[in-house]
């Protein structure tokens, strides 16, 4: 199943429509980035978990082999990367961890609307 239907199914009745894409665009970005920085193999797969309390929803995108870095950047220090901005805009909070395994997150507050640009 696509990234994108099964955030559409398991959020569909928790978010805002504005956050639902949000949610669906940093998903979109993690995973690109997961595929692009992996190298994975056919044989090897790009997880995503979602959770959701009543306060905010976290979702983890998790990478078979290398760290994942949404913009692929080196240290903290570089300037921000494309990927990197999008995130800023439509989370609330995002981050990486090297693992194992490696992995992205990020959190939007459920009753919050879009930030303004």
């Amino acid at each position: 199943m696509l990234a994108r239907q099964q955030i559409g199914r398991a959020l569909k009745e928790v978010l805002l429509p504005s956050r639902l894409q949000d949610v669906h665009l940093a998903v979109s970005e993690l995973v690109t980035n997961a595929v692009l920085l992996s190298r994975a193999t056919e044989s090897q797969t790009i997880g995503i978990t979602i959770k959701f309390d009543d306060v905010h929803v976290r979702v983890t995108v998790q990478q078979p082999t290398r760290p994942v870095h949404p913009s692929g950047a080196g240290p903290v220090a570089e300037p921000p990367m494309f990927s990197e901005m999008i995130l800023d805009h439509v989370t609330d909070r995002w981050g990486t961890d090297p693992g194992p395994p490696p992995h992205a997150w990020f959190e939007v507050d459920r009753r919050r609307r879009r930030r303004s640009a």
